[in-house]
């Protein structure tokens, strides 16, 4: 093979080599452009849903009321819900992530008026055998923590100097479900640690 001919083979090489790149991006394209359908009704709900989510405007979020909260659907709930917890409805300049960016870690505010100082309490629900958050806000904050899992199966203890495990969980009525799991409201949990703190969170 003269120079000449190397050289077309290798142009061939890399013209091939083009073709696929192209030819893959297209492929990944058109796959990742496949949506499942869905109704008009789910499709206008989820853009509501995501143009509220994303306005970070310093306004209150006023919730439905009952009535209309029990007439909504699944998706519309979720919708309200996320509106209510992403909205910013304080300034806040100084937002600290305590513990980790996955799941268990939470943003606070650390502005010299919201930020937690003793006396102080921490309510924790949910924690699933995961207490690196709670332990992370008695060191930062030095916040009594009182941490909620019925799912667990542990009994109700003091952890450590600053954290408490309740194992019931957190609910709209004081009750126990069919598998056996105490649930209370928050009204009914918070009432006999008010007269230890100032500030709850």
């Amino acid at each position: 093979m003269n120079i000449t001919g190397k050289n077309k083979f290798i142009c061939a090489i890399v013209l091939f080599g083009l073709i696929m790149c192209i030819l893959v991006t297209i492929y990944k394209n058109k796959r990742s452009s496949q949506v499942p359908e869905m109704s008009a009704e789910e499709s206008e709900n989820i853009n509501v849903f995501v143009d509220d989510v994303f306005t970070y405007e310093a306004v209150d979020y006023v919730l439905p009321d009952d009535a209309t909260l029990k007439q909504m659907t699944r998706l519309q709930l979720i919708g309200v819900f996320w509106k209510y917890i992403n909205r910013m409805q304080t300034l806040c300049r100084n937002v600290y992530r305590v513990c980790t960016v996955k799941d268990g870690g939470k943003d606070i505010c650390t502005d010299k008026p919201y930020r937690p100082s003793p006396p102080c309490i921490v309510y924790a629900f949910g924690i699933d055998y995961r207490l690196d958050f709670d332990l992370a806000v008695v060191k930062l904050f030095g916040c009594k923590v009182y941490a909620f899992d019925p799912s667990m199966e542990m009994e109700t203890k003091r952890v450590s100097e600053h954290i408490w495990f309740n194992n019931w969980g957190r609910g709209d009525e004081d009750t126990v479900t069919n598998d056996g799991w105490v649930i209370k409201t928050l009204a009914t949990i918070m009432f006999p640690k008010r007269q230890q703190t100032k500030r709850e969170y």
